[in-house]
């Protein structure tokens, strides 16, 4: 067992808050997970513009869509121009995201609707048709910049612009962490051993930083939903709390192909063979085995940090803990295209992972018609269905999904 952020209020919450929605525009293509308490406060019918803002936090997000730019860059700066913002270091940088140039700049604004001095990040990207931009500008009173600087790189972080980007690193965190899985120099080897095979894989360079920095940023952005004097404050801490892990398994999801890929391609005679009927059952089986063999390690005993692995170090077992290999299995899963996600429960101090294996029965949870068998993933020797009796209640867990 193991704590989740020892945060009191969340143990008093009735577990029963559905999953945030993502607000998705219809006519461009694009979607955003913001965090909660975010609510839309204008808005044009053609969806070119929407305003956003916090009832939580002083945060501010415009987003501008057009097909009418050249590039990115000129978008951004047009639109930075209108408010009268100013760029903080004078110059936009480059960001290749998505095999496409994406921009991002830090800027400072003052005008007459925002009397007091504020400080953002504007981020452009290109949109699936490569013809449409959008332009995220998040921003905060500058004095309050650096409190709430974790909520601007997340929000930019959230964009999704197709659906494979719900399996990309983010805009911000691939601008600070860039990073190409087909460069092998960039790369550096693992090995992994799983029901008795050998397995060769990589892992990025900086794919433990940059996972960690997402870890540790969401983190930041939860723990204000902690301190949050607002009488909304409840309202808003399950989903807040399914967020944070939703923006860590997208990143995880990233860092994680070319080593699911490399699993996959090591255990498929193994997984036939176990199961000529259902091999991805056995595989799956094959992984929740592998991980209920990991050392088990809290990762940090400082409530003001997260007490989360990031996902490379998980996978080469150095440390992890209920919740962090539930999200491993998950995505590497998911990276195989079965359906997956975890479920965490503050009442049981404990994750789960739950993926669909028709035709398999036991214990598991059901979420928009699909039933999702439950796997502990700290308890040896256990099978897809089978958990403590004690954890039953499939009210006291909460499903993270992912959002595609």
């Amino acid at each position: 067992m193991r704590r989740f952020f020892s945060f009191a209020f969340v143990f008093a919450l009735a577990v029963c808050a559905a999953s945030a929605e993502l607000m998705t525009s219809a006519k461009f293509g694009y979607t955003i997970d913001l965090p909660e308490g975010f609510a839309m406060v204008d808005g044009t019918e053609d969806e070119s513009m929407f305003q956003f803002a916090s009832e939580i936090v002083p945060v501010q997000v415009l987003i501008n869509a057009s097909s009418a730019p050249k590039s990115a860059e000129e978008f951004l700066k047009s639109n930075l121009k209108k408010l009268g913002a100013t760029l903080k270091s004078g110059k936009v940088d480059t960001v290749n995201w998505r095999r496409r140039k994406a921009s991002v700049a830090s800027f400072t604004m003052q005008n007459a609707v925002f009397s007091e001095m504020q400080q953002g990040v504007s981020a452009c990207v290109p949109l699936s048709d490569l013809k449409s931009f959008a332009n995220i500008i998040v921003f905060v009173p500058k004095k309050s910049f650096y409190q709430y600087e974790c909520f601007v790189s997340s929000i930019i972080d959230s964009i999704a612009v197709d659906v494979g980007s719900f399996k990309e690193a983010g805009l911000m965190t691939e601008s600070k962490y860039p990073s190409n899985p087909t460069d092998l120099k960039s790369r550096i080897p693992v090995e992994l051993s799983i029901a008795g095979e050998k397995i060769s894989t990589t892992i990025g360079k900086s794919d433990t930083l940059a996972n960690q920095s997402v870890i540790d940023r969401e983190f930041n952005v939860f723990k204000v939903y902690a301190s949050s004097s607002s009488p909304d404050v409840f309202k808003f801490a399950i989903p807040a709390w399914q967020r944070f892990y939703r923006m860590i398994a997208r990143d995880s999801l990233y860092r994680m192909k070319v080593p699911a890929f490399d699993i996959s391609s090591a255990l498929q005679e193994s997984a036939f063979e176990k199961d000529s009927s259902n091999p991805d059952a056995a595989l799956a089986q094959i992984l929740l085995n592998w991980v209920q063999e990991f050392e088990y390690r809290r990762e940090s005993s400082d409530t003001s940090k997260a007490d989360f692995n990031n996902i490379p170090s998980v996978l080469r077992n150095l440390g992890s803990d209920c919740d962090s290999r539930s999200m491993l299995v998950a995505v590497i899963l998911k990276n195989l295209g079965m359906d997956s996600c975890f479920f965490v429960s503050a009442e049981f101090s404990h994750s789960l992972v739950g993926v669909v294996l028709d035709g398999k029965q036991g214990q598991s949870i059901e979420i928009d018609g699909k039933s999702y068998l439950l796997g502990d993933t700290t308890v040896k020797n256990l099978t897809f269905g089978t958990i403590d009796a004690s954890q039953a209640d499939k009210s006291k867990w909460v499903e993270v999904e992912f959002p595609f």
